[in-house]
């Protein structure tokens, strides 16, 4: 089963999401508690219902996993993002995001 993934500032026990949007540039950030949280993804060009992702972070061995996630589109217009969480116990969370670019 997958879970949803707050988007916008929150209060939990949980990951969640920011997402900044600067003209045609699109950023992600996950906050929250993230020391349960094993990998993330992000599909920039989400078609329902397949998860295609181009940026993937991995928890490295050794280090902190990325927080963040940037992506600039070639033209204005809408834009479809998907964003998944896994946890180190195997679940997962996703979100779908649909923005409309300047």
């Amino acid at each position: 089963m997958i879970a949803a993934l707050r988007v916008g500032t929150g209060e939990g026990t949980s990951p969640h999401l920011e997402v900044t949007v600067e003209a045609r540039r699109v950023t992600i950030r996950l906050r929250g508690p993230l020391a349960g949280v094993m990998a993330w993804s992000v599909d920039w060009e989400f078609i329902p219902p397949t998860l295609a992702a181009s940026t993937h972070h991995i928890l490295p061995r050794r280090g902190a996993l990325a927080d963040h996630a940037e992506h600039c589109y070639e033209a204005a217009g809408p834009c479809s993002i998907a964003v998944q969480v896994v946890d180190t116990a195997g679940a997962v969370a996703r979100a779908d995001i649909t923005l409309e670019l300047a």
